[in-house]
Parts: C-alpha cells; structure tokens; sequence
C-alpha cells in the first residue's frame, strides 16, 4: 500500500550527509584493537556510550588527523576523507517538501484504505475479534 507514494515522495528531501561509511567487521575490529593498544589498552570511547561505532570511528579519524605533521599527508588524509563522505551524500528524509495538503493526503489514503477494507471483507479475511497469542488459538502471523 505504500509504495503507492513512492511518486510523491521520491527523490523530496534530498540532503548532504557528512557521516563517512562505516569500517565494518574484520577491518573496524583490527583497528579498533590497535588504536585501543596505542591508546596504554584503555577505550577510545567509554562502552555505556551510544552509536559506539561511530563515535570511535570519529575518534579514530581525529588521532590520525592529529598525529599528520607533514602539511602534504594531511591534505591527502583530508582530500581522502571528504571523497569517502560524498559516497553517502545523497540521503533522504521523509517529508522534507511534501507538497500536498492534509486534505488532499486523507482523500488520497481514504480510497486506499476503502479499496483494502472492501478487499478484506469480500475474501473474508476482515478481523473484528482481537486476537491474543495463546496455546488454545490457532493465530495465524499477522503480516
């Protein structure tokens, strides 16, 4: 039923992210066991954080920013990050210009909605009982 909005959602609210790809798995534990060895094996980031991933990532990326001396590698490691970060730029949010009113949206869902109700109720498979999960019930998963 949603992807009858995909026409008046797609491509609204296009948006720069500037969150670099994650490392994943085998890399992401390598350096991040390697980094926490340089660091006298203490945390780079406190373990009741949340998005730990990201923030040691982040720290990551801000101890070797910071240990470049070399103006020319610092360019290259900077250069490097900024083209990983535009590999996410295009990202999308819901309903960042939805042009239409909320009038016109109700009328849109309405015949949808309708259009389901009838389907239901006409194969009979239209549920007016509320349904508890128990060991006497014959429950068919609810999709």
């Amino acid at each position: 039923m949603y992807d009858g909005l995909k026409p008046f959602l797609r491509h609204i609210g296009d948006t720069e992210s500037n969150f670099l790809p994650l490392f994943h798995d085998d890399v992401f534990r390598e350096f991040f066991w390697w980094f926490n060895e340089r660091n006298g094996g203490e945390r780079l980031i406190s373990a009741d954080k949340s998005s730990k991933k990201l923030k040691i990532q982040v720290k990551m990326i801000s101890i070797i920013r910071n240990s470049l001396r070399d103006e020319e590698k610092l360019k290259q490691f900077d250069d490097c990050i900024e083209h990983a970060k535009s590999l996410t730029e295009k990202k999308r949010y819901y309903l960042g210009k939805f042009e239409h009113t909320m009038e016109e949206s109700i009328v849109w869902w309405k015949k949808k909605a309708t259009k389901r109700y009838e389907k239901l109720k006409a194969e009979g498979r239209f549920r007016t009982k509320v349904e508890l999960w128990t060991e006497d019930d014959d429950i068919q998963i609810i999709r």
